[in-house]
């Protein structure tokens, strides 16, 4: 792995409220992720003004049991743009990881069958000098020549594949549909500039070359920051129409087959954040609406901790779950087999003397949720799971690890409380989603699933909860 940032595109790092901070510019500063979290959890103590449903906003039970077997899979109804009728699985690759060599997932060892969409990671639209163009964003994944890549076969090669390109033929050669992320956060601007009504028709026509080039079945647009003007919104909306009107009408490829669209959304603060219209017609423009529902604990004013994804349990002083926020965006409008929740293959941690949820944070404490450090594969390697007590939340249907005293490995991050997923809670999802009738699940990140480059135990959860009979 490389020691330093200037390799990869910020989209490396994702935080707190969803697919964040993969903007060009390289990684965010601490004050902008405290930023997003107040934004967030403003009036945290305000009186709840969303009803939970199915046992959302009940109170926690903690034990050290595992997880109930009650929980029975029901048939989804969202195909997610497959006309399939079990849940979407729609997992993200990050092209630019696939060089790491300290156990995150092999291009070679993904299981294709363990999703229904695999999202190639990234590229952006351009702006200034770039502006409409489409920049990679993966680094030497999209280089065919890399002599390493697997999809190598000899110099000057004319069989040689890219890594981005291998990824697409065995996800192909699987049944599996490709998708293209463009942009992340950061990237707010350089969209408004693509977008903008004089250029937009250029950005669609090169955005769907590049597809057409790469034999994408569709796209996502990660377009999620900069969206609070109007304008803006008015933009969005329209590339998400003109992008599918003109994939139809120009490209022989998706006149009879499906052109798939998805977009990454928030999820709310129950205390706080509504549903505005112009989402529900994004919603209404897209094949999947997918929550950003991981890593939903902050150390904000009136804040306890909470846990990383739960089910249910949202209450006032922990104000998110993804039984409110589904029921929200249902209330507002929008289709329940349109949303889909998000899995998140890494952990929120709390220094001590934090070792639980629903826990005052004392000053100077804070809740840390920084992907790369807290992925999965750390966690195995490093000998978090292998330490602490563990223990099974009921309400949110997570397992988390309390360290009295704390935990510190040489070299790594002190903590006193660990929530994150695992097995257990991806099938309690998978049920959940099932039984409830949502779309699927988002995956950030598939590499962060393995700690040897090889298995990916998280990713074979995925399977047996979303997509097994």
């Amino acid at each position: 792995m490389s020691s330093g940032w200037d390799d990869k595109p910020a989209s490396a790092v994702r935080l707190t409220e969803g697919k964040q901070n993969r903007g060009v510019a390289g990684r965010p500063a601490a004050p902008q992720r405290r930023a997003l979290m107040q934004h967030l959890a403003a009036g945290a103590l305000l009186s709840v003004g969303l009803v939970a449903c199915g046992g959302g906003g009940s109170s926690s039970s903690s034990g050290s049991g595992g997880p109930s077997s009650g929980d029975q899979a029901g048939s989804g109804t969202g195909s997610g743009g497959t006309g399939d009728s079990r849940p979407w699985v729609t997992a993200y690759y990050a092209g630019y990881f696939w060089e790491d060599g300290e156990g995150l997932q092999q291009p070679q060892h993904v299981d294709m069958t363990a999703m229904t969409h695999l999202v190639f990671a990234r590229v952006a639209p351009g702006m200034g000098a770039t502006v409409a163009q489409v920049v990679e964003g993966a680094g030497t994944a999209h280089d065919p020549n890399h002599p390493y890549n697997p999809g190598y076969v000899g110099a000057g090669h004319a069989g040689n594949k890219s890594v981005e390109q291998y990824l697409i033929d065995r996800a192909h050669a699987a049944g599996t549909q490709a998708l293209l992320m463009v942009g992340g956060v950061g990237d707010g601007p350089a969209y408004a500039a693509s977008t903008a009504p004089a250029v937009r028709a250029t950005f669609v026509k090169n955005l769907l070359d590049y597809l057409a080039a790469h034999d994408y079945d569709g796209v996502d647009i990660d377009w999620e920051d900069d969206l609070d003007a109007p304008q803006h919104q008015a933009q969005l909306i329209a590339l998400l129409k003109e992008l599918r009107q003109r994939a139809k009408a120009d490209y022989p490829r998706w006149r009879e087959r499906p052109f798939v669209i998805t977009f990454p959304g928030y999820a709310l603060n129950t205390n706080t954040d509504r549903v505005d219209p112009w989402k529900v017609e994004v919603a209404s423009l897209v094949d999947q609406y997918n929550l950003m529902s991981y890593a939903m604990a902050f150390d904000a004013p009136g804040w306890v901790s909470s846990h990383f994804s739960p089910i249910a349990g949202a209450k006032p002083n922990r104000p998110m779950d993804l039984t409110s926020s589904v029921q929200a965006y249902v209330d507002a409008g929008v289709p329940r087999h349109k949303v889909g929740i998000g899995i998140g293959f890494y952990a929120i941690n709390i220094a001590p003397p934090v070792t639980g949820p629903d826990q005052a944070i004392p000053e100077g404490v804070h809740v840390e949720s920084y992907d790369v450090e807290w992925s999965w594969s750390n966690l195995v390697r490093h000998g978090y799971l292998s330490e602490g007590q563990e223990r099974w939340d009921t309400a949110a249907q997570m397992h988390y690890r309390s360290y009295p005293g704390g935990f510190q490995p040489e070299g790594r991050g002190l903590t006193g409380y660990l929530s994150y997923e695992d097995p257990d809670s991806i099938r309690a999802k998978g049920a959940w989603v099932r039984r409830t009738g949502a779309g699927g699940t988002i995956v950030w990140l598939v590499n962060y699933g393995s700690s040897d480059g090889k298995t990916n135990p998280l990713m074979d959860a995925v399977k047996e909860g979303f997509l097994a009979p």
